[in-house]
């Protein structure tokens, strides 16, 4: 997220590094971890001792 917001906060900065493909791999991997977080297991005892 913080990539994100500091481009488009500070559009005008030096960025020594540009990942390619923009913003997508970013989101795709917030999203990513937002899935594997909602979808730990499926048994709710385990999902309980893992958190």
């Amino acid at each position: 997220m913080d990539v994100l917001i500091l481009r488009r906060i500070l559009p005008k900065a030096l960025h020594s590094f540009k990942s390619p493909g923009g913003g997508l791999p970013q989101i795709i991997g917030i999203l990513g971890t937002v899935y594997m977080v909602l979808n730990i297991s499926t048994d709710s005892a385990e999902r309980n001792a893992i958190w």
